[in-house]
């Protein structure tokens, strides 16, 4: 589930340390916790919610870890030892959409939407 996220791996600002030469800014380590990723692909939609630990849970019962790395944001699910990574985006805002691999090496778009 490797996405271009906003850098949203990033947006856990909290208890997930981030090393200021990844370029990661508390705004958007702020807008991953604060919002979620809907996933529409193949196998239908989700929506994933990412934590400040390095976690992510998802509302279909997908867990997992994540990671930002060498400005890469890297997930993998839980039971799982294959690591989808993608370059994060700085830039993604509510409501932009973006086309990504996720964890199981699907073809989805991803939505930045409001947590609920």
């Amino acid at each position: 589930m490797s996405m271009k996220l906003i850098i949203m791996a990033a947006a856990m600002s909290g208890t997930f340390a981030l090393s200021p030469a990844q370029g990661l800014t508390e705004d958007v380590l702020e807008r991953l916790t604060q919002n979620a990723i809907a996933v529409e692909g193949p196998g239908g939609q989700y929506i994933t919610y990412f934590s400040a630990s390095g976690r992510y849970t998802t509302n279909v019962g997908i867990r997992g870890h994540w990671e930002v790395r060498d400005g890469d944001f890297c997930v993998t699910r839980d039971g799982s030892t294959d690591e989808t990574c993608q370059p994060l985006l700085t830039n993604v805002q509510l409501g932009d959409q973006w086309t990504g691999e996720n964890a199981a090496g699907d073809t989805v778009v991803f939505t930045l939407v409001p947590r609920r």
